[in-house]
């Protein structure tokens, strides 16, 4: 359907399925709308809602709404038109029964009194707009499937939020009008006072459903006591979220203030920007805080629920059926929220039955309510090694235990959910914390960057399979320090990570097949890789010490690393946090309140993902960044504050950069 530009549809009657209440029978057609008017459908992907017409429907619930054409025009990118007949192939029962708008989940528009709504034709070009085979004729061989699936929508703004109001005028009354004949002129329209002025003489007035914004414009224009009219606009107060329970580490950043741009641009991130976290010890899957925001991996959809017409492959069309997030706008993935809004159907058994559809749901065999039909639908991960594949890597992949399911082991083994909580929780839900994006796909890996070998053959794996996955920020918040004889910790108080071995020939072997290793890995990856520095006070440009995987990473791609270290406040570090020219950002590192957690946490393992949420947030909100990790590492770089002072015994180094959310949202890629 790329040939095609727009849809013209200029129709002359408007219709509604209308009942008072559900138990009404039957239906009653209400027209409501007798002019006139033009619509154009626009095929361009991001194409932005418009608001086009405004009308008054009676309090109660509408099942379709019927558009009735004069005339239909399909136009194409290269010039031509052809108009489109109804009622014949083209636009079939267009012109007895009308373009119908209809709910996609089968649920009725609810309309009530006193509150302004509206519904959103959700138009997939590729879905309603078919070829009906070899076009015969220039006005021939295309077809406009006669429904159109829709989602109710809020038109006015919420409490505290910014918009405009389309039941809502400010009124400029002129000077010396008294409130008598102020409340003459509104009674006339049924219109009521919402907000008088405590200075000045501009009103904000409600209208009533019997007249819409343009025609009471009209009204107060032609009284001589009213010098001019305007929309009511709210500009909004950004409130933090009530589930903000770290706001000093969120202050420090700016976070407030970039989550407000980020509304004010329509969402605090986005389901299409893939995200990855690699932990040693997996991460819940399920958990309260972050469920909707785990990955599905579209590759391993199960065709015996979404291939309908049994071809083989699962469509654009086939998923576009269960697309419902978010409302009005899909996004081309089935999500955990498109499930939510489903009954039955391909929707997965609560499993662990804690009241939702959740990651592990989804990764329980398909005779059990799952969606697990042990094959390897996308045919990804076949080797010698694991010669099936991942086989149903729905959600991620354990590589510890090469299955499906990479939740912790324990109940005790946290650090990966509290990871992911800080870079993604969802916010503002009323639950557990608020993550820095509140919106992503978070692919769960669970894997070691541990010291079974230097080069870590598991990370190496786990790096390969989020790539091909397409992730576009990777947090990896471990690591291990190794050091030589003879090398002072300096400001090291836990001493744990260090491994000093008794010569120094099989150290400088080892980190140097790393480097070589990790060299090779990395020259075909397109990610941007997030390392949490480590936690053991080193100073680790120095020759002594190597922290891996950071530093070999930092060699391969230093365009695409950023090793994060641990800021205490503004000004000073955690003192165990490692530091150093392979440190170029710093970002909260204390005291992180974490609903996994029964003591707050210090260290750079919740530095990094502060910085990994921050550049997926930026990704989402500027999508000149997607795909350009080099662009999201100069832009979280050249956007932080040098004020941080790193102290260390007698060492002190001075104008550290420091992760500013707020500004990052404003910078070029």
């Amino acid at each position: 359907m790329n040939e095609v530009d727009r849809i013209d549809v200029t129709y002359v009657r408007v219709e509604a399925l209308h009942r008072a209440n559900l138990l009404d029978a039957p239906e009653r057609k209400v027209v409501l709308d007798s002019h006139e008017r033009t619509i154009s459908v626009v095929n361009a992907a991001g194409a932005d809602d418009v608001f086009v017409a405004q009308f008054q429907v009676p309090v109660g619930h509408v099942s379709q709404l019927r558009f009735f054409p004069k005339a239909v025009t399909l136009h194409f990118k290269s010039g031509a038109s052809v108009p489109l007949e109804p009622d014949s192939p083209d636009l079939p029962s267009w012109g007895n029964t009308g373009w119908k708008l209809v709910p996609a989940d089968g649920v009725p528009f609810v309309v009530r009194e006193d509150e302004l709504s509206g519904a959103r034709g959700l138009m997939a070009f590729e879905e309603r707009l078919v070829r009906l085979g070899p076009a015969r004729a220039p006005a021939k061989g295309w077809k406009v499937k006669p429904t159109l699936p829709a989602e109710p929508f809020q038109v006015n703004p919420g409490d505290d939020e910014p918009g405009v109001f389309f039941d809502r005028l400010t009124v400029v009354f002129r000077e010396g009008t008294s409130a008598t004949r102020i409340a003459e002129i509104n009674a006339r329209i049924s219109a009521r006072l919402l907000i008088a002025p405590s200075l000045g003489t501009w009103y904000r007035v409600k209208l009533p459903a019997t007249i819409n914004a343009a025609d009471a414009s009209r009204y107060y224009l032609d009284q001589a006591e009213v010098s001019g009219v305007m929309p009511a606009v709210d500009f909004g107060t950004f409130h933090s979220p009530a589930d903000n329970t770290n706001a000093v580490q969120t202050d420090l950043i700016h976070m407030a203030e970039a989550w407000d741009i980020a509304l004010d641009a329509g969402t605090i991130g986005r389901s299409t920007v893939i995200s990855a976290i690699i932990e040693g010890g997996g991460l819940d899957i399920a958990h309260a805080d972050i469920y909707r925001n785990i990955w599905i991996n579209q590759g391993e959809l199960p065709l015996s629920l979404f291939d309908s017409n049994d071809s083989g492959t699962i469509d654009a069309s086939e998923i576009a059926q269960y697309d419902l997030d978010p409302p009005g706008a899909p996004d081309g993935l089935i999500t955990i929220r498109d499930l939510e809004r489903l009954d039955g159907g391909i929707r997965p058994t609560d499993a662990n039955r804690n009241g939702r559809v959740d990651g592990f749901d989804l990764v329980q065999p398909l005779r059990d309510g799952g969606w697990a039909d042990g094959i390897n639908d996308d045919q990804n991960g076949i080797s010698a090694k694991l010669d099936a594949g991942y086989v149903d890597d729905l959600v991620g992949w354990d590589f510890w235990d090469n299955d499906n399911d990479p939740r912790p082991t324990a109940t005790v083994d946290q650090h990966g959910t509290a990871v992911a909580s800080i870079m993604a929780a969802e916010g503002d839900n009323g639950t557990g914390m608020a993550g820095i994006v509140w919106r992503t796909s978070v692919i769960a890996v669970r894997a070691a960057a541990g010291q079974e070998t230097l080069a870590a053959e598991m990370f190496q794996q786990a790096v390969r399979y989020v790539e091909s996955m397409n992730a576009q920020v990777v947090n990896v918040s471990q690591g291990w320090s190794f050091t030589r004889t003879g090398y002072d910790v300096q400001c090291g108080i836990m001493n744990w990570q260090t491994s000093p071995p008794s010569e120094p020939k099989p150290w400088d072997a080892g980190v140097q097949q790393a480097n070589r290793e990790y060299a090779a890995l990395f020259s075909g990856t397109r990610a941007l890789y997030v390392f949490a520095a480590g936690n053991s006070g080193h100073f680790i440009e120095d020759d002594l010490v190597e922290t891996l995987p950071q530093e070999a990473v930092l060699r391969a791609i230093p365009q695409r690393t950023v090793v994060v270290g641990a800021a205490r406040d503004a000004n000073s570090n955690v003192a165990t946090s490692h530091y150093g020219s392979p440190v170029e950002l710093w970002a909260p590192g204390w005291q992180w309140n974490l609903p996994t957690y029964a003591l707050p946490q210090n260290g750079t393992s919740f530095a990094a993902p502060a910085v990994a949420g921050a550049a997926v947030l930026l990704a989402s909100h500027n999508p000149q960044f997607l795909g350009n990790a080099a662009g999201l590492k100069r832009a979280l770089t050249n956007t932080a504050a040098t004020s941080v002072t790193v102290t260390c015994k007698q060492r002190s180094i001075p104008n550290q950069r420091l992760l500013n959310v707020q500004d990052l949202l404003g910078a070029p890629p």
